[in-house]
């Protein structure tokens, strides 16, 4: 079932959605890695997804874990409504290829936009970033650092990490990280989020909310809403 989904979103006509609603985002990405990008080549409707997230929220303070194909989005959403963003990532050279594209379509440098390089912590219970995050923001977006420990995928604890400090952001979307969306579900504050399984659930009007699940992994941005 879920195959024929898959074909039917006919990948090529969503970028060319995308290109539509981002001028100058096939550029960025040309920059970022030749072209090549990964997540937008696969999956293309996650861009879609930060558009309709943004639009629908509207956050003023947004941290962005995992830097690279999304960051433009996040960037033009800060500079167009003087919001801001924080973008981490473990990789040096990944960052650098960022903050170059980022400079090649002038949205850097500008106040508002920082970009981060931080460690990553391992342990048995997953990663997460070596970083005190800010506590002033009402949008998260998980997609880093690396989800695997010695070949096994784990989830993402930073989330837990600012639950544990009571800190409890507005909006957190989760990019294909299915055991980060577990470990939310299992925490004690779970209770203050209303669950999303997936945009794809929310703005397509799937009747199924089990279908963001595809061989026990997420295939679309998944949101967890604070609730008061």
């Amino acid at each position: 079932i879920y195959k024929q989904n898959f074909s039917f979103l006919k990948k090529n006509e969503e970028k060319k959605r995308i290109y539509n609603l981002l001028p100058n985002y096939e550029k960025y990405l040309f920059f970022l890695t030749d072209g090549d990008s990964i997540g937008t080549k696969k999956f293309p409707w996650r861009e879609k997804d930060i558009i309709f997230l943004l639009n629908k929220y509207k956050p003023k303070n947004i941290i962005e874990l995992g830097s690279g194909s999304s960051t433009f989005i996040f960037s033009q959403y800060c500079k167009e409504r003087n919001s801001k963003l924080l973008s981490v990532d473990e990789s040096k050279k990944w960052l650098e290829l960022t903050k170059n594209a980022l400079n090649i379509n002038e949205l850097l440098p500008y106040k508002n936009i920082v970009l981060k390089k931080s460690y990553i912590e391992k342990n048995s219970k997953g990663n997460s970033y070596k970083i005190n995050l800010p506590s002033d923001f009402d949008f998260i977006y998980i997609d880093g650092p690396t989800d695997r420990v010695d070949g096994i995928r784990m989830p993402n604890l930073d989330i837990i990490k600012l639950f544990n400090k009571s800190i409890f952001p507005k909006v957190i979307a989760i990019d294909v990280r299915f055991k980060t969306v577990l470990e939310i579900l299992k925490n004690h504050h779970y209770s203050k989020y209303k669950f999303i399984p997936s945009t794809f659930y929310l703005c397509r009007q799937n009747k199924n909310p089990l279908n963001f699940i595809y061989f026990g992994r997420l295939y679309y941005t998944c949101i967890f809403l604070r609730k008061y």
